[in-house]
């Protein structure tokens, strides 16, 4: 008998971008149903419903925008009202916005509008013997782990997580303090509840467990370390192509979401001290504004540089990327720690070579593939990429060894996945 593995997608659905929590859900979830063999367990796609205050089926339309992610956009009107205002004011009005009174002011409003749509299947009760597996970033949704777990619990469902890493736990510094805590209470929620783990490298299956002691979680768990996808489809016939202000420029590109860990600062203090000497060089920064940005924003608007050497592409679709990346001559993972490191891995499966920070799972990620730089030394980081752009020979030898790289697939990983859910099934049932 097939047992339901149900797998929450509120946050992939809601949210108008595809950064790497909702890449890996969705890929994920195309790909499990098409493993070959007859597996001990079927998955169900489920979003909260506002109007039933429960999870719910999904509706043939949400279905297919989960098959096929949004194109990028810029933010709404409402979420770009602070740019019509004076900065000081601005900052002020997008806190307000997340406030908790407003937040359950929205809320409310939300669920007096809302109906359950037809056709679906309410999951109140939950369905005992089944399994709830959360991949997304789940704490952002209105469904509470901490009061959630224990009944599913009690009920006979099982649960586990995929972990790709633990961060607002470890430097609750970089993040915003609401995400602190929404985090925080999912992750204790699980290591009270489940007893199966989804880590996404050696790393955070380390990390888990020093939190874990950190707090008292004393009780057992397993663990199944998978390894995300980084498989860029690129058609050899129709390459990616370039945005016509990159043409014939060396493009060094960092990939990230411009928020505090992920340092992009420095590869601007690099490139300040590099294009005297190289004019044809060009930073590419792809990725979304995260929190606690405004100076780094505004440091790149104001640029002298901004759209000659200095590229900012917050809105980028896969083609872009994929065209940015692998015409660069280098890819710079300058972030103070990773939970994984998929820009790298993305980066080294289309040849580039990658200059890191080797922070928290970057070295694990790259091997002895990547250049080492510390995070907050602007002078080594100029200083290597210089060699790439003034010693042909050592870049060629560096992209030699780095063309040995098969980067893991998306289909890889889909089938580790598969493979931990049959044992936890298995495991549960006997």
């Amino acid at each position: 008998m097939s047992v339901a593995v149900h797998v929450e997608v509120t946050n992939t659905l809601e949210v108008p971008f595809t950064s790497g929590f909702q890449r890996h859900t969705r890929e994920l979830l195309e790909r499990l149903p098409r493993i070959p063999g007859e597996a001990p367990f079927h998955v169900v796609p489920v979003i909260w419903c506002v109007a039933s205050q429960a999870l719910r089926t999904l509706t043939a339309d949400e279905t297919h925008r989960l098959a096929n992610p949004p194109t990028p956009r810029a933010p709404s009107a409402v979420a770009t009202f602070g740019g019509r205002l004076p900065e000081p004011v601005a900052r002020v009005a997008r806190r307000l916005w997340h406030v908790r009174p407003l937040e359950s002011a929205k809320a409310t409003v939300r669920r007096r509008r809302a109906v359950v749509p037809p056709g679906v299947t309410v999951l109140d009760p939950f369905p005992g013997g089944s399994w709830l597996v959360d991949l997304e970033a789940c704490w952002h949704v209105p469904w509470r782990r901490d009061q959630a777990l224990p009944v599913l619990r009690a009920a006979g469902v099982h649960t586990a997580a995929l972990i790709a890493d633990v961060m607002p736990e470890q430097h609750p510094e970089w993040f915003v303090p609401r995400t602190v805590e929404r985090f925080g209470i999912f992750l204790r929620a699980h290591l009270e509840s489940s007893d199966h783990f989804l880590p996404i490298s050696r790393q955070t299956e380390a990390d888990l467990a020093w939190l874990a002691r950190r707090l008292g979680r004393d009780r057992p768990y397993r663990t199944s370390i998978i390894q995300l996808g980084a498989d860029f489809h690129l058609d050899s016939d129709a390459p990616p192509r370039l945005p016509d202000a990159l043409a014939g420029k060396r493009i060094i590109v960092c990939v990230a979401t411009l928020e505090p860990r992920k340092n992009q600062a420095v590869c601007l203090d690099a490139l300040e001290l590099l294009t005297a000497d190289h004019p044809d060089l060009a930073l590419v920064l792809i990725g979304r504004e995260g929190w606690g940005m405004d100076t780094l924003v505004e440091r790149i608007a104001d640029h002298p540089l901004n759209g000659t050497a200095l590229h900012w592409f917050p809105h980028a679709d896969d083609d872009l990327l994929a065209a940015v990346v692998s015409h660069a001559v280098l890819a710079l993972a300058p972030s103070r720690y990773e939970g994984y490191g998929m820009p790298v891995i993305e980066a080294l499966g289309v040849g580039v070579p990658v200059v890191s920070s080797g922070q928290g799972a970057l070295a694990e990620a790259s091997g002895d593939l990547a250049e080492i730089c510390d995070p907050d030394d602007p002078d080594a980081w100029a200083a290597t990429i210089a060699r790439h752009l003034d010693d042909p020979a050592h870049h060629a030898a560096v992209r030699a060894r780095v063309a040995q790289f098969h980067p893991p697939t998306w289909d890889r990983c889909a089938e580790q996945v598969a493979a931990a859910l049959a044992e936890m099934v298995a495991e549960q049932s006997s």
